[in-house]
């Protein structure tokens, strides 16, 4: 019969906080405050926002550093013109028809299949970034559930992001 395993031991609300505190030191808490706090320098990004007029490279840029220090990875470059093609392209998710956009009295088609996977890549990066909400009331109760949470949303949004 195989050994039983150990349940958890419970931590006390102080050694929470110590534990938090230790986090705190962490390049993967500094890295995600950097990102928060850089969010507030350029225009904010939304499910509505339709093309990324901004040059915001250097958030993408910091979104690297965050996914490299939560260990994960992604294989196409974080680029500024990727991210405009996620913003730019389509409607909501489930449109079953091809969506023509009209730019300088041409119209341009982006196909179905294209504007899906453009909507869910961003959808997918906007939960990363609308997580990043959440960190100013992170302490020792709730860190480590949404350490966990944020790990989750950079691997959804990275396997979006590289389809």
């Amino acid at each position: 019969m195989p050994p039983r395993k150990k349940k958890a031991q419970k931590l006390s609300p102080e050694q929470l906080e110590e534990e938090f505190e230790k986090y705190q030191q962490t390049d993967e808490y500094i890295v995600w405050r950097e990102f928060t706090d850089l969010r507030k320098q350029f225009v904010e990004l939304e499910s509505g926002t339709k093309d990324l007029t901004d040059h915001i490279q250097p958030l993408f840029d910091k979104l690297g550093e965050l996914m490299k220090v939560f260990k994960v990875k992604v294989k196409k470059e974080l680029k500024h013109e990727y991210f405009r093609g996620i913003f730019f392209g389509g409607a909501a998710e489930g449109v079953s028809q091809d969506i023509p956009i009209p730019i300088d009295n041409v119209t341009y088609i982006i196909v179905k299949i294209d504007n899906d996977a453009a909507y869910k890549a961003r959808q997918n990066f906007l939960n990363v970034y609308n997580h990043c909400n959440e960190l100013p009331d992170l302490n020792g109760e709730k860190f480590q559930e949404s350490r966990k949470k944020m790990q989750k949303l950079l691997k959804e949004f990275a396997t979006a992001y590289d389809k």
